[in-house]
Parts: structure tokens; C-alpha cells; sequence
């Protein structure tokens, strides 16, 4: 609803420059006339509340009356050409790093995003099933290349997960490297995202995640 249902003030007292030039509710004190039918017509334009507002047509509600009480007739309404709304393709926005690609995507297509379906049947048949390798850090440092890390991929919803055991007096605390989530390949977009896979990760392979330096499976 644009306006509630009120009268409308049509001409204002003169102000004060002191009057304020917004008010939360106008008293009769401030409105010299109001607005009545006789103001309203086809074909005119009004201004309401400091916006213009062009009269086209009316019902026959109307029609009846304004014939019954003013004896006006001419209720020819005029044509408006309405301009087709402009189609706005839809842009996907880069994908930040943060969360599941198809879980932040869906903040694109939807005020209240739902988040998106699981393969149930996937899940339960490769519950608890966990694919694990040792891995280097790729580095020019050598202290970086001496360090090992343990990958876990899952084979219930393809996620991947680092960590780093904990060496003693190695002077670099260990702990998780990658929280669980799917890491996607090197080039991959937002509309056409692939992630890395069992197939992906053999011996001498190199995994590069989106932050993360790269990786080499060591067995």
C-alpha cells in the first residue's frame, strides 16, 4: 500500500521557515484544502504528497458517480503504452572461497536458500569409508618441504580433509590444514565447477586448492 486511507491535503497553509520540511503527521492546522472527487478526473494529472500521479481510467463504479453527481460524461480513458520489463540476465558472482560451492550458490537463486540435496543413497553405502594419503608441501623453503601431512577423502560426500601431525621440537605446531569440504581443480568456474577425485590422487600428483599451497601425494 502506497498511501493508507486518509484525506489528502491539496494546498498547505504558508509555512515559517522554521517549519520543519518533513513531518510525521500533518494536523489541519497545516492544510488549507483538501483534496475532494471534483479533483480527480480522466485524463488529468494529480500531485499527491509531492509525487505526480496521471489518472488513465477509472471502473464503471466510478463512471456511475461522477455521472450521478457532477454530470460529467467523458470518461474516455487514454491509451498507455506500457514498456515491456527489461529482461536482467542473471550474473553469478565469483565464488568467494567461503563454504560449499553449491551451498553458496544457492544465495544467488533464492531470498530463504535451501541447502542442496545430498545423494542419501550415496552416503549410505560408502558410510565410514575414508581413503587416506601422506603428502608434501610443495615449497622453495626447505623446512616447508620436510613437512608431512595426512589427506582424507571421503568417500560418502567426496569431501576432502588435511592435517598436519604434530612433530615434536620441529618448531611447527600441527593441527587441521583444510577443514572438510570439496576442493575444486585448478581453472574450475562457478558454472561449470570439477573437483578433485579418488582417480586425481595418485603417486606424485600435485593437489592446489584455492589458498592453500600445493601438494604432492607421497604414498
Amino acid at each position: 500500500v502506497l498511501i493508507k486511507r486518509q484525506r489528502l491535503p491539496k494546498t498547505f497553509v504558508d509555512k515559517k521557515k522554521t517549519f520543519p520540511s518533513c513531518v510525521l503527521e500533518i494536523s489541519d492546522h497545516e492544510v488549507l484544502e483538501w483534496y475532494t472527487a471534483k479533483d480527480f478526473a480522466v485524463g488529468r494529472a494529480t500531485t499527491v504528497l509531492g509525487r505526480t500521479f496521471f489518472i488513465y481510467d477509472c471502473d464503471d463504479f466510478t463512471r456511475n458517480f461522477y455521472r450521478d453527481k457532477f454530470g460529467i460524461t467523458d470518461f474516455q480513458p487514454v491509451e498507455i503504452n506500457k514498456k515491456p520489463p527489461e529482461e536482467v540476465p542473471q550474473v553469478i558472482p565469483p565464488y568467494n572461497g567461503f563454504g560449499i560451492l553449491e551451498d553458496s550458490l544457492q544465495n544467488c537463486f533464492s531470498l530463504h536458500p535451501k541447502p542442496p540435496r545430498k545423494d542419501i543413497i550415496k552416503m549410505l553405502e560408502n558410510d565410514h569409508k575414508v581413503l587416506r594419503y601422506q603428502m608434501a608441501l610443495e615449497s622453495p623453503n626447505p623446512e616447508d618441504r620436510r613437512r608431512r601431512f595426512i589427506l582424507s577423502y571421503f568417500l560418502s560426500d567426496d569431501m576432502i580433509s588435511i592435517y598436519e601431525p604434530q612433530v615434536p621440537n620441529s618448531g611447527i605446531i600441527g593441527g587441521k590444514y583444510l577443514g572438510k569440504t570439496r576442493v575444486a581443480k585448478p581453472g574450475s568456474t562457478t558454472e561449470n565447477a570439477t573437483y578433485y577425485e579418488p582417480s586425481d590422487l595418485t603417486i606424485g600428483s600435485t593437489i592446489e586448492g584455492k589458498s592453500q599451497p600445493g601438494l604432492v601425494t607421497l604414498s
